[in-house]
């Protein structure tokens, strides 16, 4: 039966594969369109806040050698320095004020190279520069997905994976930010390609590139280190395939008594644990492991290292420098915690691990932990494990009908795994099991922490889909002519009942994408609610509006809404419910004429704290009643 639905399947990719160009083009153009329809969504207002940081971080920097650097050298250097001077370099966020900076370098570095090339670093003019780099490297995403789904699975899953990936939601979100999580998606694949490449047994520079590939999205966003899962998997699954080939070799080469001369047979029969040649069976197997296993373990060591120093190379101020090759003696300090003294030891040819960013490294780790007591953490209290993301992403991320067959296809390839050994569903299984498990339990769950997995997620769900479809319509030959006609009647029904899964799953996805991207083509909210406010506030009025969010009304129009127009108070929700608070809090109100909420923040998040928050809580109730 596996048999043949495998050749099925083979002539169902033949048949594809001549439409394969045209239908990856269109896939390719309709991303595209959802992608760059309307960059400027919030016409220059800097609206989400991590791309705001990144954005006066990368106008800030200058690249040495090809800009002139602003502002005058760190205390301490005479000078502006080189690029892997981490002390005195301009291009080192450190160095202009930015002493909390959690983000890899590479995207922002490459942003930086392209607006110097264009004329576009100002603050006003990079993030625009940023989102068309974000979008582009989403879309080379769905390109790499249509490869490594077509050396998985073949072309037919190839396409759908391609197409679900150009509709994901969040993908066509994340690529109208200028954020660091599309330009670290790219590596990841290309990475994921080169594992295929180990665990397929080809040459060891194999493990080269997927080195290369993996220090360069390490770069981008160090938490993608759980990758390694995947590189040591493909290793694994490396020394497993050349011992099981060795074993069938062995097999094979099993000849019958009679054919064998008779000084071979009597030396079989003397020792019968010696093949023909006069070796040891047991080393022969011995060498079978063995020696694949040092080649993997090898390879991995030199993946490691070509990993390391690539991500000094785009993330050079992770290290103390001042040069490339700094050699210090490591710490063995572990009061950072293990992590960070493992970065110093790694580090240590290139001057040991830079303070602060070890102390920025633990800070956000313990912020996504839920060890931080900070104000935008308070929005995840109550938040079950797993369930929580797992509901966002169906919901909202691919939404309902992609996210369902994502995880249906998951939890297919996880089963085939497990029951039949089907080896090919390794390493996807594992890097997206992996992500899930431990991002989904952390204390911060942020939809665009799963990003990386949303390729191989989309691929799932081709894959999926294309099973089912290949399942109902394989070749049965019926025993009887009645059990003939009865296996017709139900092989056509599921047939259509597996054609209208499909269409339902195509279409719902494709109209939940242009759906979304309609948000595009209109202002921003907080733009539109800003010319209300303007058209229908008198001058004067005192207009309140809560810390931790965007105020409003925005600078629209050239018109200066705080610089004389209204005047304005700050509500401080946040702030520990006290005798001290709720006297402000009268005094806020009976200051304000209108008070302005521009968004949910405080309000969704502070009552989920009414034993923190009991006054601040009460009065959201009294607000909305």
């Amino acid at each position: 039966m596996i048999e043949s639905r495998t050749s099925q399947t083979q002539l169902n990719n033949i048949r594809w594969h001549r439409l394969a160009p045209i239908a990856l083009a269109l896939i390719l153009i309709f991303g595209a369109v959802v992608r760059f329809t309307g960059l400027n969504w919030d016409e220059d207002q800097h609206l989400h806040p991590d791309e705001r940081f990144l954005t006066m971080v990368t106008s800030a920097i200058s690249i040495p050698g090809l800009s002139q650097p602003t502002g005058v050298p760190p205390q301490g250097c005479a000078k502006w320095g080189g690029y892997f001077d981490t002390r005195c370099s301009p291009l080192s966020p450190y160095n202009h004020d930015f002493g909390l900076f959690v983000y890899g370098t590479f995207p922002i570095f490459l942003t930086r190279l392209v607006g110097e090339l264009l004329g576009q670093t100002g603050y006003g003019e990079i993030h625009l520069v940023g989102r068309v780099l974000s979008a582009l490297f989403d879309l080379t995403t769905v390109l790499l997905i249509f490869f490594i789904g077509r050396r998985m699975y073949g072309v037919r899953v190839a396409l759908l994976g391609a197409l679900f990936l150009a509709a994901s939601v969040l993908d066509i979100q994340q690529s109208h930010f200028f954020t660091v999580d599309t330009f670290t998606n790219v590596p990841i694949l290309l990475a994921f390609w080169f594992a295929l490449d180990i665990a397929e047994g080809k040459p060891m520079r194999a493990f080269v590139y997927a080195g290369a590939a993996f220090g360069l999205a390490l770069a981008g966003r160090i938490n993608i280190a759980p990758f390694a899962a995947v590189l040591i998997a493909a290793g694994a699954l490396r020394v497993w395939k050349a011992w099981s080939e060795e074993t069938r070799e062995r097999e094979s080469e099993l000849v019958m008594p009679e054919m064998l001369d008779r000084r071979t047979f009597a030396r079989a029969q003397d020792n019968p644990m010696t093949d023909e040649s006069g070796q040891s069976a047991v080393s022969g197997r011995r060498s079978a492991v063995v020696d694949p296993f040092v080649r993997a373990f090898i390879g991995l060591a030199v993946a490691a290292l070509v990993a390391l120093i690539v991500f000094r190379i785009f993330q050079p101020y992770a290290a103390n420098g001042p040069n490339f090759i700094s050699p210090a003696l490591p710490k063995f300090d572990t009061s950072r915690g293990i992590v960070n003294m493992l970065f110093d030891v790694a580090l240590s040819w290139a001057g040991g691990v830079n303070v602060k960013f070890a102390d920025n490294m633990t800070y956000i780790s313990e912020l996504v932990a839920g060890r931080q007591d900070y104000p935008p953490g308070h929005q995840w209290t109550n938040r079950p494990a797993y369930i929580f993301p797992l509901q966002n992403m169906i919901l909202w991320g691919l939404g309902p009908a992609l996210g369902l067959a994502a995880w249906a296809g998951f939890a297919l390839a996880l089963y085939r795994l497990i029951r039949y050994r089907e080896w090919q569903h390794l390493l996807i299984v594992t890097w997206v099991g992996i992500t899930f498990a431990y991002t989904g339990q952390q204390w911060v769950k942020t939809l665009r922490y799963f990003l990386q997995i949303y390729p191989f997620l989309a691929l799932l769900a081709g894959w999926f889909i294309i099973q089912l479809w290949d399942r109902v319509t394989e070749d049965r030959r019926p025993t009887t002519a009645d059990s003939g006609q009865r296996s017709a009647v139900s092989g056509r029904w599921a047939r259509i009942v597996v054609a209208i899964i499909a269409l339902i799953v195509i279409g719902y996805t494709v109209f939940w994408a242009l759906a979304f991207t309609t948000i595009y083509t209109r202002p921003v909210s907080r733009v539109v609610a800003s010319r209300w406010i303007f058209e229908n506030i008198p001058r004067g009025a005192t207009l309140a509006n809560e810390h931790w969010d965007d105020p409003l009304p925005l600078r629209v129009d050239g018109r200066d809404p705080f610089g004389g127009m209204y005047r304005g108070v700050m509500m401080h929700w946040y702030d520990e419910d006290t005798p001290e608070k709720r006297a402000q809090a009268i005094e806020w109100i009976d200051r304000a004429d209108y008070i302005i909420l521009s968004s949910n923040r405080l309000y969704g998040s502070i009552p989920r704290l009414p034993m923190r928050y009991p006054l601040t809580t009460k009065y959201y109730e009294w607000l909305f009643d």
